[in-house]
């Protein structure tokens, strides 16, 4: 049985992540409305920059997948086990 909470509240967030070149630790809280800026930020410690995706670049888009390829003699190519 699932029970299905409406009424919750955002009471603080938090950036916690490890920099993968000298393995400091980043605890920082932030507001939720500079996340972007925040996670721009580089480790204090070596410089390094972790990488952000951003959000003006989004492109969604749908391809087809190709229909199937017929075997060169007309027929479906079937795979056998065993034999």
């Amino acid at each position: 049985m699932e029970d299905i909470i409406t009424n919750f509240e955002l009471v603080g967030t938090r950036l916690l992540r490890i920099c993968p070149t000298c393995g400091e630790l980043h605890d920082k809280a932030y507001e939720l409305s500079q996340e972007q800026a925040v996670l721009r930020e580089q480790c204090p410690k070596c410089g390094f920059h972790f990488p952000v995706f951003d959000r003006a670049a989004v492109q969604l888009r749908c391809f087809q997948g190709r229909r199937s390829q017929r075997h060169p003699a007309g027929r479906r190519a079937t795979h056998r086990l065993g034999r």
